[in-house]
């Protein structure tokens, strides 16, 4: 059973866990948000000993390869690609919304056929959603989305639970409350990307990090300084 290290940069809280044979066997995350630079190589040492591990034990190396923070998914994508170029190990890239709504498939399938629209937040009332089925297929294709009262209505009207998670959901849960939508509390987290990489693992999908690069989905926010006279 493989050993994989998963890391989790693509929002707010850096996260970090070790998988082996598809179960988590240690996490670790961030105290406080943004703080992806300065705790992700601590994390990971926290992690690598929390499992009773080496870096030389690992046999992948896993990371949400985004929508999400531009900062964020960066620093996560450098320090995949140093550990895989320096150690040899395969390099696993899984898509933020997928590994959402994986996690929540886990929680909602007991009864009757589901939709699953992760939600990550873009700022303001924006968020990065994509919709899967049951089968985790992509029903929607990735896309930024600004939310108003008749979002997601469509796939209400296709006879489906559809139930909505990520740290998005929170600022729209009013918005889209009383029509029948499941709001699950499920957050971005590196212990939802462990079954999704060994699935990986198990089918040897590898992507080659000398040119992957993180899917931004939008070209980032930059804001110019103001000039002080």
């Amino acid at each position: 059973m493989a050993l994989v290290l998963c890391l989790e940069t693509a929002t707010d809280i850096c996260s970090v866990a070790v998988g082996r044979g598809g179960k988590t066997v240690a996490q670790c995350d961030a105290k406080n948000p943004y703080s992806h630079v300065s705790q992700i190589n601590l994390l990971i040492q926290d992690c690598l000993k929390a499992a009773a591990i080496g870096f030389g034990d690992l046999e992948a190396v896993a990371i949400s390869s985004g929508p999400g923070s531009y900062t964020g998914l960066r620093v996560g994508a450098s320090v995949a690609k140093g550990l895989c170029f320096g150690r040899d190990l395969p390099f696993i890239s899984i898509g933020t919304l997928e590994a959402l709504a994986n996690a929540a498939r886990a929680s909602h399938s007991e009864d009757g056929e589901y939709y699953y629209c992760p939600v990550i937040d873009a700022r303001r009332m924006e968020v990065y959603t994509a919709t899967f089925d049951q089968d985790l297929e992509m029903v929607e294709q990735a896309h930024s989305l600004i939310v108003d009262s008749s979002s997601f209505n469509h796939l209400l009207q296709r006879g489906k639970k559809v139930v909505i998670m990520g740290d998005g959901m929170e600022k729209i849960s009013d918005l889209l409350s009383g029509r029948g939508f499941v709001f699950s509390k499920i957050a971005c987290s590196a212990t939802h990307l462990v079954p999704l990489a060994q699935k990986r693992i198990n089918s040897e999908q590898y992507t080659d990090p000398s040119i992957f690069t993180p899917f931004y989905l939008k070209s980032p926010h930059i804001t110019k300084a103001k000039k002080f006279i």
